[in-house]
Order: C-alpha cells, then sequence, then structure tokens
C-alpha cells in the first residue's frame, strides 16, 4: 500500500513538471506571435503595446523578454488576488 502512494506522488511531481515546461513553452510561442505580428505590421493587443513600449524606452531587452517577465508578474498577481486557488507542491 504505501509503495502505491509513493507512485502516486511521482507520477503528481511528473505532472506538475510537465505542465510547467507546456506552460513556460506556451508563453515564448505567445511571445513569438507577437513579434511576427509587429514585423507584419497587422496590430498588437493592448497587453502587448505595454512590452512594445518597454522595448522602445529601453531597448537592453527584446520583447520577448519584456512579454515573459510580465506574464510571470500576471501570474504573481493572480496568486495575490485568489491565494486559496493556487496549491503549492
Amino acid at each position: 500500500m504505501q509503495h502505491s502512494g509513493e507512485a502516486m506522488e511521482l507520477q503528481s511531481n511528473s505532472s506538475l513538471t510537465k505542465r510547467w515546461i507546456i506552460y513556460i513553452i506556451g508563453i515564448y510561442i505567445l511571445t513569438l506571435g507577437i513579434s511576427l505580428a509587429i514585423r507584419a505590421g497587422i496590430g498588437i493587443s493592448p497587453q502587448s503595446s505595454l512590452t512594445r513600449t518597454m522595448t522602445v524606452i529601453y531597448p537592453e531587452l527584446t520583447q520577448g523578454t519584456y512579454s515573459f517577465l510580465l506574464e510571470l508578474i500576471m501570474l504573481f498577481l493572480a496568486y495575490l488576488v485568489l491565494p486559496k486557488d493556487f496549491k503549492w507542491k
């Protein structure tokens, strides 16, 4: 019985790691789409305009980096607003 619990814990950790990897890959794909929209001149969303402005003002970082940082900030703010919905493992 104890062995089964250990297997469930290992599977849970593996699932959590997989979800984080997919989340980070998704953010990078999102930032790639924003960059392509800017290059194509088809316009960007209001959220992306903030990162575009930061790139123009502070060109040391790329727009993708600013988008990634903004997503992390929004994730942290979501945790502050709804801390009970986040379960730390």
